[in-house]
């Protein structure tokens, strides 16, 4: 059993970078990335705040390989290169919560939205 921790495109591809391949990642045409984590732990209010969802019991993502009328989804690491484990949750909430702090810590003030990263 897993869940997903779905992260928006910029947050998302910051953390693979850090992550590579140690989990099941995949990203969506909705310009969401998605990586596959170990159950039972909480999101941090703070991903939540920065638009991180959790997607767990009784919830459904469409993974790979699945279309979509905005497009398709596409793994990036796919579960068998992970040997179908998926990494703690603890780890992928870290590698995410670290990117956020970068990306606020490069942004101007009065440039919303823009990083010199």
């Amino acid at each position: 059993m897993a869940e997903v921790i779905s992260a928006p495109a910029a947050l998302g591809a910051a953390a693979h970078r850090v992550l590579l391949r140690s989990t099941a990642t995949a990203t969506t045409a909705a310009d969401r990335w998605l990586f596959v984590v170990a159950p039972g732990v909480p999101l941090p209010e703070r991903l939540a705040d920065a638009g991180v969802l959790r997607h767990g019991p009784g919830e459904w993502v469409a993974l790979p390989p699945t279309s979509w009328p905005s497009g398709p989804t596409y793994w990036l690491v796919e579960p068998q290169v992970v040997r179908w484990e998926p990494a703690t949750a603890e780890v992928v909430h870290g590698v995410l919560v670290n990117a956020l702090l970068v990306s606020s810590a490069t942004r101007l003030p009065g440039m919303r939205g823009q990083s010199w990263l």
